[in-house]
């Protein structure tokens, strides 16, 4: 019997996926288990293990259930969860721009970043910039309000209306502002 549930649970398909929703121009798509990177097409469902690249003139939009994130220009992400009660993504170039309308009781959105994570427990708009090399991360606050944590379990509230730049992982060095003009992206 445990084979059989094994087996069984193996082939169920996963409780919560991405769509993609949007591309304008080149973006790649690495499926989880897959080794080579191919062409991703609008509509196409993604789930855990999954990772996206955008090209140096795409953008890309997924729709995460209550949540859309988009991709901006040679912007790096990968699925690291996604279930009934998270959404784990990792973010490790680029920019992203995550936008939560609601969320169910216990539901969070995290992104991790090579310098923090940042979680998400309720509505809200954030943009999340990394670096050119990858040492900062940058976290603007449009709408709502998040965590994010650091080495340690060292965590910083961020509040709507402002801009944090996270110069490393410990958190030791944080700039907050206000929110600076928008661009295209924004």
């Amino acid at each position: 019997l445990l084979a059989q549930d094994a087996a069984t649970s193996a082939a169920d398909p996963p409780a919560r996926v991405a769509r993609l929703s949007y591309v304008a121009g080149d973006l790649g798509l690495l499926p989880a288990g897959a080794n080579d990177w191919s062409d991703a097409s609008i509509n196409r469902p993604l789930t855990t293990g999954d990772r996206l690249s955008t090209g140096s003139d795409a953008r890309a939009e997924l729709e995460l259930g209550g949540a859309s994130l988009r991709m901006d220009a040679s912007t790096d992400v990968g699925l690291l969860d996604l279930n009934e009660q998270l959404a784990q993504i990792e973010l490790t170039q680029g920019s992203l721009n995550l936008s939560v309308r609601d969320t169910e009781d216990g539901q969070s959105y995290e992104i991790d970043t090579p310098t923090i994570a940042l979680v998400l427990d309720s509505a809200g708009v954030y943009r999340v910039d990394i670096d050119a090399g990858g040492n900062a991360t940058s976290v603007t606050a449009f709408r709502g309000d998040a965590t994010a944590y650091g080495e340690n379990g060292v965590r910083q509230l961020l509040h709507a209306g402002n801009h944090y730049n996270f110069a490393d992982s410990t958190l030791a060095l944080v700039k907050v502002s206000d929110i600076r003009g928008e661009d295209a992206f924004d």
